[in-house]
């Protein structure tokens, strides 16, 4: 549902503002550095595991040599990808995308983006959350939403204790004392001791620009001219059209 809803909102923002001209592509040859150097940006729609290569499934059906083979064509790959976006390219990762290369835990990619999935305590099946807009003047958030912050019901990621604030600017993140936890299982779900759910955030990677948009679980929510206005100008900044401040700012004190 997330990665059909996704695909068809960055069509639909390509076609109506002409701001990028979209690639849409499964073929993990693009991440050849002969073809990902024809691109301003990489936008990972919802991609988990070990996504430039086998499923876990599949794996199980190869002999220990092809799999050896099989895991080091997506680590060279995904070797590929860090160092294009090191190099000066922009990486967008669409909420599932932080759940990239885990368990498989590939320090290297974590860093780059800032974190990879522990667990989802708030889900669709919960009563709608509260999203705080930490950083109102950013060109990236600035006018889409009045007053400071908005709900919606979404599946919201937390990240591991590789994701620092201190290496990116958060621009929205979750209320936690606004957003009760109503799901059984979340119930029994571990918050991060420092309370930080940090759902879209910019930064930099070496001379690259990476983007990460917490939304999109739930497609739905792409009807919402609010998330779908973030979301162009989150691609324009992973593409290098929109300059935004990448320095990282302290978590704010909730209303």
């Amino acid at each position: 549902m997330g990665i059909v809803g996704a695909k068809e909102a960055i069509k639909s923002i390509a076609e109506k503002t002409k701001a990028f001209v979209p690639v849409f592509s499964d073929d993990i040859s693009e991440f050849e550095p002969e073809n990902l150097k024809k691109y301003d940006a990489v936008i990972l729609n919802n991609t988990t595991g070990m996504f430039l290569g086998k499923t876990d499934g599949e794996l199980k059906n190869l002999s220990e040599s092809e799999k050896k083979k099989s895991v080091e064509k997506s680590e060279k790959l995904l070797r590929n990808f860090m160092r294009y976006v090191e190099n000066g390219g922009g990486f967008l990762g669409i909420h599932g995308s932080a759940d990239s290369y885990n368990p498989y835990k590939n320090a290297d990619f974590a860093k780059m983006m800032n974190g990879h999935f522990v667990n989802h305590s708030w889900t669709i099946n919960n009563d709608p959350v509260t999203i705080m807009i930490e950083d109102e003047k950013s060109p990236i958030t600035k006018g889409i939403w009045k007053g400071k912050s908005f709900k919606i019901t979404e599946e919201i990621y937390q990240l591991s204790k590789d994701f620092d604030r201190r290496s990116c600017r958060v621009l929205l993140a979750l209320d936690v004392d606004k957003s009760p936890i109503t799901t059984e299982n979340g119930k029994k779900a571990k918050i991060r001791e420092d309370r930080d759910i940090a759902l879209v955030f910019i930064k930099k990677f070496g001379k690259g620009r990476v983007a990460y948009f917490g939304f999109g679980h739930d497609a739905r929510n792409y009807k919402d001219k609010g998330i779908m206005k973030l979301l162009m100008r989150l691609a324009q900044f992973a593409c290098g059209d929109l300059k935004a401040n990448v320095s990282s700012i302290g978590k704010p004190t909730a209303d």
